[in-house]
């Protein structure tokens, strides 16, 4: 079946067929037009950090450094960590009101779960409304400490992607050191 007879009746796979019929090889390369015939370079380390918002959402959502992916951003659930151990980004941008977006993030997506989670139990347990509040209070008091490290990361990647690293915000100065 892999075998095809070509024009002087001799057999030859159906790769190598074409070679025989019109004397070309086979199997070509189709060169991208776009793409220089120069190898790749790798990038440099300000290229490299340079990446979309989704892979800093993602980063963020596993708790990880938004700019480079290296864990260690929480030093406990609640404590943030002054700037990244890998690449030296400082959390703190440097205004005194850089978390409240955060706050928002925060605010809006543990008492939104809270509300629609509430909403589903007061219709399943329907017309005993007691469920319904208890789950509704427990959640609106509980979610906002259990998204709270969420929410600053993803705050940050959102901060880092549209307002990047500038010289005053001490991402490129190593730590001060308590002498």
């Amino acid at each position: 079946m892999g075998q095809v007879a070509s024009p002087d009746g001799v057999l030859a796979s159906r790769h190598s067929a074409r070679s025989v019929w019109t004397g070309r090889p086979a199997c070509r390369k189709i060169l991208d037009p776009f793409r220089s015939a120069a190898p790749a370079r790798k990038p440099s380390s300000a290229e490299s950090i340079v990446s979309s918002l989704g892979l800093k959402l993602h980063r963020a959502l596993r708790l990880r450094c938004p700019r480079c992916g290296a864990p260690g951003m929480w030093v406990s659930w609640l404590k943030m960590a002054p700037r990244c151990a890998s690449c030296g980004l400082a959390f703190d941008r440097g205004e005194p009101d850089h978390w409240l977006g955060a706050f928002a993030i925060n605010w809006v997506a543990g008492e939104g779960i809270a509300a629609v989670v509430a909403i589903v139990v007061l219709a399943v347990w329907w017309p005993n409304v007691v469920p319904g509040m208890l789950v509704g209070i427990a959640l609106a008091l509980l979610m906002p400490l259990l998204f709270f490290p969420f929410s600053r990361t993803i705050w940050l990647a959102f901060d880092l992607h549209f307002r990047p690293v500038e010289p005053g915000d001490g991402s490129t100065s190593p730590p001060a050191r308590d002498a």
